[in-house]
């Protein structure tokens, strides 16, 4: 008998344990050892991200670093020798061309053959580092040799003498020859140009002029400092200056380097400038767009890096071109202003709320996001707009759009929307959205009363506990075995009694599941065992199901008779639900909700000690209401009758959330199947009378004896997946190691430096300058193998050796912009440049990878660029030392043609206003009168304002630098903007802003719009028409 209690025992916690179980997440943090040897294959094709990249960015790796090349040549031939540390299988070029072909060529003593790519001869080399060594031969010198174009270092010998500063050809190749320095005369001025080219309206060229006077003090007159066609508008110099009738720069000039800046700007609309006259050799020109006037193409000039120039800092970021002598540059306009605007980003909120009789539904929307294309919302029939609240105000709900649909204007770009209305039948299809409009995203809350049950819902991504979602494969599994069993231990009729019943009582709060195949699995056994010890046991097992079945029945099924009476009764199945806690704002909700009364709703929408999104909203608008109804973009008419709506329900019960996976267009459709009170009664007493006749069909009494082994194997079966049920199912795994582990595999191998993206830095510079010789000394810190960038560019210095912690350097590079790179490896290091300064009075050194501080010896130079505490700016400029034979004196202020800026702000609201402001553009000094129109219909209000011919008189004194007024302005259909036609005389650009409240709706017509909204986002349309065009605004009012 022990032995027995014992068994039964055994069998009660086995029913239970299926009731619940738990399953432990495992931890995969590293990478289990199984998937060492998937490394190779997961970084096939990918071997490049090992090789050294840029200090501040984890892209475009350097896996060819050469050393210095050295070339001994003469009139008959010569020789090369050059290091490299290859990283990947790859081809590297060697000096020569088709027509100096190498020859000899071998690496690592070996001879190997020398193909051709790309019309270059190259090698082809393994991982490693490499020496390679090769010969030329020629009848003669040639002028020109073709080298690595990354060749960081550069030694040449010709007929034994060594070059000190080798030079290159425009397009990278080497002179053989020594360049011819020009004579210094005692009088020389040396101009570099730098110009900005600002497209805006009108297109406006700052010049930059760069002039070095040596020689006695004397008036120097510079040609091409004004781009043709241009008109100048200010010079700033710090020596004295004019303009000549010419457009020429008249200095008095004294020994010494000065910046003459001079702001010009073209009269209308540009295409093209140049031919440039350059007249100093090569200009570099950068070029500042504005998107939103116009987006263009630059064509006819070469582009290159402005860290390789002495551009303004400020300039550096821009686009920067280099300006030969002839060039054209061309604007190809892409687009003008912002015709096709982001499109509207907007989500919405829905709450669905069932009518008792089943014949409608209530609406609530809370719409937010951004507008930028589409200024009003309307509602789609057969929806009934009903009320509509902006930002904590009613809003009068009018015709929109050409279909005269109900909905309102808007006009303020983020958009915080409260919206009520009525669809009048809840059967077939309703629209998901309802609005006019697409929306990003949409979740909701249907609201059903009690009795009534939502089978399912089609058009809807995800529904949970909804009957039809709540299946799932295990339970249609169990469900089948259950039925399946029971036909096969007792007939089909009984089987088919089973699967009708357990399909409608499987996900009914509190029905009895598990227990169906403990008493199954009980009843097969018995049939099977003998008489004896282990079938008393498995009587007591039988026995046990039959207990716990009827515990759970019986309650069951008075819960079923009560609910489907009284549906106020039935309890809530209390199944958490996270997208549910998404859309309300809560962490689980109510066992069993009951009717509340109207001030309780927002309490249960509201954790302890908060409120609902919807009471914070109402309550924060609330103070503000009375400031917010001032503001243009929500005034209504004080005489429009604003609608109320249809009023909210007030009760809460049974809520099903609805989750829209991905945008939701104003097509979308969403079919619901729902149970009324009078079927699910039905339901109800069909389930109770089913189980209990299920239940008295499984009581036999009999004890069966088993001589057949048939039910043997169904008998095993069951008793194991009973047991089995109440274990957490793991998901088996086709293949391993799957797909995304591999993948994740690779992104944790190919993960960038942590240090990323300051891998590297130069906590300390020393710069030793004595006579010609450059000696500088950098202390390195680097968290990672990395390239580092040097203070060296071909265009300005190159140093003659590279010292790596007192070693030759081995990895050195030069990029298509001439910049020198260095291969750093993790630690701490010293680098040593050293070199001749090249024959010129100005040595620019950019400072890619700015050092913390710089340390500065020697008397033969002047250094600039660094700041006080050491800290140098983006690059050194190194002069050579000069006197000064002058003092300096203030710039002249020149007189030069006045210019202005018209801007017209018209506001459309219970009244119709124009403000005008004239600023002006050139500096102050001159007195300016002009006459300025005035629109059709306006009339100037401001005092001290003089109209002249419908024209707007405008003095400013020397010193003013602004005139403002305000006019009325008439109710007319349209209102038609015309730009001065020229720019002659008294000129000026005009820029129109509209602000019109939402008791009005406006078309556009004419130029593109380049801002739709202000900086606060209120929609306020912004022109900046060229001289000659115009626009159109048409005005309505839309009817309630």
């Amino acid at each position: 008998m022990r032995g027995c209690l014992l068994v039964l025992a055994f069998c009660l916690a086995a029913i239970m344990s299926s009731l619940s179980a738990g399953a432990e997440v495992p931890d995969t943090s590293f990478i289990p050892p199984e998937l060492e040897q998937w490394k190779p294959w997961v970084l096939h094709g990918h071997e490049e991200h090992f090789c050294p990249s840029r200090f501040d960015q984890g892209h475009a790796p350097q896996c060819r670093w050469p050393s210095r090349l050295k070339l001994e040549l003469d009139s008959s031939g010569g020789r090369f020798a050059q290091e490299w540390l290859v990283y990947v299988k790859s081809w590297v070029e060697l000096p020569g061309g088709p027509t100096q072909w190498p020859k000899d060529v071998k690496v690592d003593g070996l001879n190997v053959p020398v193909l051709r790519r790309k019309g270059s001869p190259v090698v082809f080399l393994k991982p490693g580092k490499h020496s390679i060594l090769g010969a030329f031969s020629w009848q003669e010198l040639p002028e020109t040799l073709a080298v690595p174009p990354s060749s960081g270092l550069v030694t040449l010998s010709v007929d034994g003498k060594v070059l000190a500063h080798p030079g290159f050809t425009q397009d990278g190749r080497l002179w053989l020859q020594k360049r011819t320095a020009g004579l210094d005369e005692e009088d020389r001025i040396e101009v570099r140009i730098y110009r900005l080219i600002d497209d805006s309206i009108p297109m406006q060229v700052t010049s930059l002029l760069k002039v070095s006077i040596s020689g006695r003090a004397r008036e120097i007159r510079i040609d091409g400092a004004l781009l043709e066609g241009s008109i100048p508008m200010r010079i700033e110099s710090p020596i004295p200056a004019r303009l000549g009738s010419a457009g020429e720069v008249l200095l008095q000039g004294r020994a010494g380097r000065f910046d003459v800046t001079i702001v010009s700007r073209f009269a209308g609309p540009v295409e093209r400038i140049g031919p440039a006259g350059a007249p100093f050799g090569p200009e570099i020109w950068a070029f500042q767009g504005q998107t939103s006037l116009r987006l263009v193409q630059i064509e006819g000039i070469s582009a290159i890096d402005p860290k390789q120039t002495e551009v303004p800092p400020e300039w550096s970021s821009l686009s920067t071109y280099i300006v030969q002598p002839g060039s054209v540059m061309t604007f190809k306009v892409l687009r003008r202003g912002d015709p096709d605007p982001a499109p509207d980003r907007l989500n919405l909120k829905r709450d669905w709320w069932l009518d008792f009789d089943g014949k409608g539904f209530t609406i609530r929307d809370q719409i937010d996001g951004t507008l930028s294309r589409q200024w009003y919302l309307a509602m789609n029939p057969p929806v009934q707009l009903g009320r509509v609240s902006v930002d904590g105000t009613d809003q009068l709900i009018t015709e929109q759009g050409p279909e005269k649909k109900a909905g309102i204007e808007l006009r303020r770009g983020e958009l915080h929307l409260l919206a009520e209305s009525r669809y009048e039948t809840a059967q077939g299809t309703l629209p998901a959205v309802g609005w006019d409009h697409d929306f990003q995203s949409l979740t909701g809350i249907l609201n059903l009363p009690p009795g009534w049950r939502l089978l399912t819902a089609g058009g809807v991504d995800v529904v949970p506990g909804t009957w039809l979602q709540r299946w799932t494969l295990l339970d249609l599994f169990l469900v089948l075995v259950a039925s399946l069993a029971a036909a096969k231990l007792w007939n089909l009729r009984l089987g088919a009694l089973a699967l009708v019943t357990l399909g409608l009582i499987y996900h009914e709060p509190g029905a009895p599941r598990q227990v169906w195949l403990h008493l199954l699995a009980a009843v097969a056994l018995l049939r099977v065992l003998p008489d004896g010890r282990l079938r008393c046991w498995m009587n007591l097992y039988r026995w046990s199901a039959l207990v716990v079945l009827l515990i759970l029945a019986i309650p069951f099924m008075v819960q079923q008779v009560r609910g489907g009476i009284y549906p106020q009764l039935e309890p809530i199945q209390s199944t958490p639900s996270p997208l549910l806690d998404a859309v309300m704002g809560l962490r689980s909700s109510p066992p069993a909700p009951e009717m509340v009364a109207p001030t309780e709703v927002h309490e249960q929408k509201a954790m302890p000690g908060t409120l609902s999104d919807e009471y914070v909203f109402r309550k924060g608008l609330k103070s503000d209401r009375e400031a917010l109804s001032q503001k243009s973009w929500l005034v209504q008419d004080p005489k429009a009758v604003i609608q109320t709506g249809p009023g909210l329900p007030r009760w809460s019960w049974r809520q099903i959330p609805l989750r829209w996976n991905g945008p939701v267009s104003k097509q979308h459709e969403v079919t619901l199947w729902l149970l009324s009170p009078a079927t699910n009664l039905v339901l109800a007493l069909l389930r109770v009378f089913l189980l209990a006749f299920l239940v008295v069909s499984l009581m036999d009494w009999r004890m069966l004896s088993d001589r057949w082994l048939k039910p043997r194997i169904t008998t095993t079966a069951l008793f194991l997946l009973a047991f089995a049920a109440g274990w957490p199912v793991s998901e088996a795994m086709a293949e391993y190691p799957p797909p995304q582990i591999l993948d994740e595999l690779r992104q944790r191998l190919l993960k960038p430096p942590e240090c990323l993206p300051h891998c590297a830095e130069i906590p300390r510079m020393e710069l030793h300058t004595e006579g010609q010789a450059f000696r500088i000394t950098l202390s390195l810190d680097a968290a990672a193998e990395t390239a580092v960038p040097l203070p060296a560019t071909s265009g300005s210095w190159m140093p003659g050796a590279v010292l790596w912690d007192d070693r030759p350097a081995e990895g050195l590079l030069r990029d298509s912009q001439g910049q020198l790179w260095i291969r750093a490896v993790e630690g701490v290091h010293r680098i040593i440049l050293t070199g001749i300064a090249p024959h010129s009075a100005t040595v620019q050194l950019p400072l890619p990878l700015r050092p913390h501080r710089v340390i500065v010896s020697g008397s033969d130079w002047d250094v600039k660029g660094i700041q006080p505490d050491g800290q140098p700016d983006a690059s050194l400029l190194l002069s050579r030392k000069v006197r000064a034979g002058v003092p300096e004196t203030e710039a002249t202020e020149m007189r030069l043609p006045h210019f202005l800026h018209v801007e017209r702000a018209i506001s459309l609201g219970l009244s119709w206003q124009v403000t005008t402001t004239v600023t002006r553009v050139t500096p102050t000094g001159a007195p300016v009168s002009t006459l300025i129109p005035l629109l059709d219909g306006e009339s100037v209000t401001s005092s001290g304002i003089r109209v002249e011919n419908r024209r707007a008189v405008v003095n400013m004194d020397p010193q003013a630098t602004e005139v403002q007024w305000i006019s009325s302005l008439e109710e007319n259909p349209e209102i038609h903007l015309m730009a001065p036609q020229s720019l002659d005389g008294p000129s000026w650009i005009e820029t129109w802003i509209l602000d019109a409240g939402p008791i009005w709706h406006c078309d556009l017509a004419g130029i593109p719009v380049i801002h739709h909204q202000d900086a606060s986002g209120i929609w306020k349309p912004e022109w900046r028409p060229w001289p000659g065009e115009s626009v159109t605004i048409t005005v309505s009012r839309p009817r309630p």
